[in-house]
This record gives structure tokens, sequence and C-alpha cells, in this order.
């Protein structure tokens, strides 16, 4: 089998973290490591021992050899970065937000579907062992709840700065968005919200760090999501999701994808009804030592990567380009309902 040559521009944390997921899979070969900081691409190189590292991507878009790349680089840097592998013919990883803009969105999709290639969003969340069994239990969800609320980030860290991370919502709440179209199985087609600015001083900042919204879905299943950096409940922590169809069924994914209950309704429930049956309670701890190591998905998500690149095929369970567009609308849209006071809908040509 003939190894897949991939390169990874952006060599802080995601980036390493991917890249140590990618250096354990047969057949692939990690040809290059770009990062504006020549030492840290260089200290990733070294952790490695392959390739080398360099602070110009063009040289990684020029090199026929390669074939993938990892994008795990400043948001504000995604749009160029995405465009020009696309067009330079590599497969893509990008880490999420796929763009801070819509207009950034939708030009990445186009420069992606013009080019045939295949481009994966970074968000994990969707491989997590306990989400794909609270999916496989609950495969057409209609009513949804999603929370993702972080401890306060910093003023002036990187990723709160609106022009180049977006802020909390935006950079992580993404996250949120896009478990909710995954499991409600469609498109967001309509947002409210309310909210505004609770941890971070107004005066300070112009970044929508707290959003309470409802979400519709082509579908019409309805979500409720909970986004911000005010802090999670010790029992949430990081993530937490409930799912409900129409026939009774339940699904409660907490501990940030490290517990979840699945549960059928029953005559505690409604009159008359049948007996409940005992909910299933699963923890990290009941997974196989496979699943417990990749509790979190990170890296099922670049093995789906790799299989989609050397197969040239869109991904069966990571979210695509597309998917990656619809989560920053819905973070977008929020902002904007928030400001208007308004539901906005979605435009999804």
């Amino acid at each position: 089998m003939q190894k897949l040559e991939v390169a990874i521009i952006g060599c802080g944390g995601m980036g390493t973290r991917h890249t140590q997921n990618l250096a354990k899979l047969a057949g692939v070969h990690i040809s290059a490591f770009v990062d504006r900081d020549l030492e840290r691409a260089q200290r990733l190189q070294a952790l490695v021992g392959t390739g080398h590292a360099t602070t110009d991507p063009t040289e990684v878009f020029d090199d026929p050899r390669i074939q993938a790349v990892v994008i795990a680089t400043h948001h504000d840097s995604h749009p160029a970065l995405a465009i020009a592998a696309a067009q330079a013919g590599k497969h893509i990883l990008i880490e999420k937000p796929l763009a801070l803009t819509n207009e950034a969105c939708r030009a990445i999709e186009a420069a992606v579907q013009a080019a045939g290639v295949q481009l994966l969003v970074g968000f994990q969340a969707r491989h997590a062992p306990l989400v794909r069994r609270a999916r496989e239990w609950l495969p057409d969800s209609r009513v949804l709840f999603g929370q993702f609320v972080c401890s306060r980030w910093g003023d002036h860290i990187w990723a709160q700065q609106p022009d180049i991370g977006g802020g909390n919502v935006l950079s992580q709440g993404v996250h949120c968005f896009d478990l909710l179209a995954y499991f409600a199985g469609a498109a967001p087609t309509v947002v409210y919200a309310q909210g505004g600015r609770s941890p971070h001083d107004p005066a300070t900042t112009s970044v929508i760090d707290s959003v309470c919204a409802t979400i519709r879905f082509a579908n019409g299943a309805v979500a409720g999501a909970v986004v911000g950096d005010f802090g999670p409940s010790p029992w949430t922590l990081l993530a937490y999701y409930e799912l409900f169809d129409a026939r009774g069924k339940s699904a409660t994914l907490y501990h940030y994808y490290e517990g979840l209950c699945l549960g059928t309704a029953g005559a505690r429930d409604r009159p008359g009804g049948p007996e409940r049956e005992a909910p299933q309670q699963i923890t990290v701890q009941d997974l196989s030592p496979a699943e417990q190591e990749d509790r979190y998905g990170y890296a099922a998500l670049v093995s789906e990567f790799v299989a989609c690149a050397r197969e040239n095929r869109p991904p069966a369970i990571a979210a695509g380009v597309r998917d990656g567009r619809r989560a920053t609308a819905v973070a977008l849209a929020c902002f904007e309902s928030i400001r208007t006071g308004r539901p906005v809908t979605l435009d999804e040509a």
C-alpha cells in the first residue's frame, strides 16, 4: 500500500494531537510541519522523527507528493489556507470553526467542490463512542437539548479576539451546533436566541459570550442550546445533551461524552402505559480499552480522514465542508438574533 503523504499546518495543541494520532496509523507518512514559529514546527517534527519543518505553507501546496493537509491554525487564517490547499489538490482536515464568516465558509466550500477534494472539519465528538451509541439508540431525535459550557476564557487569549478566534461561542459552540444537527439528522433552518456578555466586560469586548438558543431543523426537529464560558456544572462538565424521539425513547449524554443513559417511557410516565424498562447506564469504564483511550473521538476522526483521502470519498460520520458551514451559520445567526431580537432564517442555497 502506497503511503499517504500528509502535512501539518499549525503545530500547536491541536496540530500536535492530530500528528500523534496520524503517526500511529499504518501507511501514513507525515512529510512536513508548518508553523509561523519555526522552533515550534521543529519541535513537533523532532517528536515524530519524520519530514521537515518550515514556516512557508506554499512549500506544502507546491509539493505534488503531499496528498493531504491538516490545518490547525488560528481561525482567521482558515479561508486562505483551505482554499490554497484545495486548489493544490490536497485533501483537508481543518480545525473548527471552518471560518469566522458565512462568506468565508462559502468560499471554502466552493473551492473544495471545484477541486474535487475532501474536507473534514474537526468536530471529533461525532466519533466519541458514547455519542455513536446515543445516535444508534435514537436515530431520529425530534426534540433535543445541547449544552457546551466552558470555564471562563481569558480576556486576551487569541481565540477570544473577535477577528482572530471569534470568541468562545463561535470557536467552541460550533461543536454543540454541529452535534445537534448530527443528532437531528437535518440541516438547521431557523434560529432564535437571547444572550449577551456575562463573564466578560462589555466595555472591553464586542464578543457575545453567552447564548441561549432555539433551533429548528429542516425535518421539523427542534433543539435548545446553551453555550458560553460562564463555567460548567460539575455534573454535566463541558458538554451535555438530551435527545427524545416521538415514541418515548430518550438518551442523555453527560460528563463530556463519558456518561450515557438510554431510557424508554413507561408506566411511571403516563397512566395505563406499559411497564418501563430499566434504563441503560453506560460510562466510559464500560467501554473497550481502545474506546476508553479514544473516548472523545480524536483518533477515529483522523482514521476517517485518512480513509476519505485515500479513497477520495465523502465522510460517513465526520462533518464535511457543508456541515462546517452550517455550524458557523448557526453561531452567527445566534449573534444576529440577539442583536435584533428576531428569529433568523438560514439560507440553505
